[in-house]
This record gives C-alpha cells, sequence and structure tokens, in this order.
C-alpha cells in the first residue's frame, strides 16, 4: 500500500490523530498532491473528511491553504473548444478554504480564514452563506421527527399500521429556518465553545495557532452576538491578525460584501451583520483609521471591491450604510 491510499484509509477508518503524525514521517513534503481518481492535496482532503485536528497538524508542518497544481499549465491545442471546459480548470487540487465553507465547516473555516490570502479568503466568504444553508436542517427538529419517522416505518404485513405511515409520511414537512436564525445558532455555538475555553483559563485576547484572536475569528464570520459576548467579557478590539495585519473591524468590513453577495445569490436577500458588527466595535473603542501590513485601513477595504460589477440595489444601499458608518467615525 503506497503512501496516498495509506493516508485515504486512515482518513475513512477515522484514525487517531497520532495515526497521521507518525504517517505523516514518510513524506519530506506536506505539499504532497495524492494520487488515485481524483488527485488532491492532504488538507483538502482532510477538511472534506471534516477533520479539524489533521487540518492543524497540516498547517503547523507547513502544508499550503492554496490549491496546488497536479499537472503543468500545458497550451491547449484546441483554443476554439475552451468554451467547452478545454482550459486547464482542472490541473488544481480543490481549495481548502472554499470547500469549509461551502460545505458548512465551521471550525475549519474559522481556523484556516485568518492564515489564507485575502483573495483566497474573499472567494470562499461568497460560499459560506451556502454552508449555513446546506446544514441549517442538520439541527433542525423537524429534520430529527423526519429521520425519526423514516426509521420507524413499519411492515407491509399490516396494511392499517403501513397506511397510517405512509399518510403520516406525506404530511410531514421540514420546515427549513431562516438565515437570521441559521446564523444566530451557528455564533451562539461559537460564543459556548469560546465560553468554555475561556472558564479553563483560556486568555480571551490570546493569539491562537492561526494568528488571531477570538474576536477576529467572530468579527470575520458575522457572528454578531459572539462579538458583543466578547467585548462585554474584556476583549480588546484593536488586536490584528498576524497574517495581514487586520483588526477585527478591518475584517469585518471585508467581509461585508461578500456576504451581502453570498446571501442574495443562495438565500434570495442580501442580509449581512457585518455593520452591527462595526458600531459595536466602535463603540467599544476600535480605531477606524488602523492601518494593515500593507497600508490598507477598513475604508480603503471597502473601496477596493470592484462595485461596478454589483447590479444589485439591495446590495448597494448596504454598502453606502457600511461607508456612512465609516466615514461618521473618522474614517478616510
Amino acid at each position: 500500500m503506497n503512501f496516498s491510499q495509506e493516508f485515504e484509509q486512515a482518513l475513512n477508518q477515522g484514525a487517531s490523530l497520532e495515526k497521521f503524525t507518525s504517517l505523516l514521517k514518510k513524506i519530506s513534503n506536506y505539499n504532497y498532491v495524492l494520487q488515485g481518481e481524483e488527485p488532491d492535496s492532504l488538507i483538502h482532503l482532510a477538511v472534506v473528511n471534516d477533520r479539524l485536528d489533521v487540518v492543524k497538524l497540516l498547517v503547523q508542518q507547513g502544508a499550503s491553504l492554496e490549491p496546488l497544481e497536479i499537472c503543468p499549465q500545458s497550451e491547449n491545442p484546441y483554443p476554439e473548444f475552451e468554451v467547452f471546459g478545454f482550459d486547464d480548470d482542472e490541473r488544481f487540487t480543490g481549495d481548502p478554504l472554499l470547500s469549509a465553507a461551502a460545505t458548512g465547516k465551521q471550525e475549519i473555516f474559522e481556523f484556516l480564514a485568518p492564515l489564507a490570502s485575502i483573495s483566497q479568503r474573499r472567494q470562499a466568504m461568497l460560499y459560506l452563506a451556502d454552508g449555513l444553508k446546506s446544514n441549517s436542517l442538520l439541527d433542525s427538529e423537524d429534520k430529527t421527527s423526519f429521520q425519526q419517522l423514516i426509521s420507524s416505518k413499519p411492515s407491509t404485513d399490516n396494511p392499517d399500521t403501513f397506511g397510517q405511515w405512509l399518510h403520516d409520511l406525506a404530511q410531514s414537512t421540514i420546515t427549513e429556518p431562516s438565515l437570521n436564525d441559521t446564523r444566530r445558532s451557528v455564533s451562539l455555538k461559537f460564543v459556548e465553545r469560546c465560553q468554555a475555553q475561556i472558564s479553563q483559563g483560556l486568555n480571551i485576547n490570546r493569539i491562537g495557532d492561526n494568528g488571531c484572536t477570538l474576536l477576529w475569528t467572530a468579527s470575520n464570520n458575522g457572528y454578531l452576538e459572539a462579538v458583543q459576548t466578547l467585548l462585554q467579557l474584556g476583549a480588546t478590539a484593536d488586536i490584528p491578525n498576524q497574517t495581514d495585519g487586520w483588526t477585527p473591524l478591518m475584517i469585518a468590513v471585508d467581509a461585508h460584501i461578500p456576504w451581502l453577495c453570498g446571501t442574495k445569490s443562495i438565500w434570495g436577500t442580501a442580509k449581512s451583520q457585518q455593520v452591527n458588527i462595526v458600531r459595536l466595535l466602535l463603540e467599544a473603542g476600535a480605531n477606524v483609521n488602523f492601518a494593515g501590513k500593507n497600508g490598507e485601513t477598513a475604508l480603503y477595504l471597502l473601496h477596493s471591491f470592484d462595485r461596478e460589477e454589483i447590479f444589485d440595489e439591495e446590495i448597494h444601499l448596504a454598502i453606502c450604510e457600511m461607508e456612512s458608518v465609516l466615514t461618521d467615525a473618522g474614517a478616510r
């Protein structure tokens, strides 16, 4: 059995982290492309299998978050057929951050987002609403009841009982939670995790293994309730992440437009908690003109998006609202 087969088997079997630690000693390059029917990177496959511990291990060993090249770019001998997909699109492995966002793997997304490049993070944020929606039914009481009904299917030997079961099945419905309910539920779960860590002695302002604070993560992910709770517990508003040198306020602003576009596309309405989060951070004393490693400020980040390609009036109004909040606070 080669390394690719061993790694995939360990994931499929839910092997311990110690097993992966031992397994990874067999390779020197953690940006290894697993060979198989669908070549993939180690970290992307770990994301797909929802193994946050393995993702963290690979990041610690220096694995790249960018998609890896499977095969070199080659000149297309049939350029006239590019419209049909002959454009080398499949020469890269999957994007770990985008996959985490699109499939609703919130804890993995929370860990990877501050480590990713700006462009990769913005692209993934567009799919975060998609991930929330895909997982919104997993915790719903309606779905639990529906699954219980399915599993209680009676024998067809008793026509009356089976007929009643069919009737109950036809009457059952799964009500999709609203966007606000889903987002709030995820936010409150984050609050619970934060409170558990803090109760165990974690410094609320500690910079984690992913180079940011809890407040930074909450601000990026639209966790309004979490931002409010963390600030009440004494979180400092202006601690930047180590990758970009962006504060929670800056990432809250940068995530605003992707949130608007993502929710509009998936849920049919442009919804973002980022303006409310920015207001909370400003009230807590956040510096609206704090500059990142490349000199960018919150207002600069808002203006760095190509708004000419956004044709939705609802989104434009929400962007203008954020702009107004920043300028009223003295942004320049």
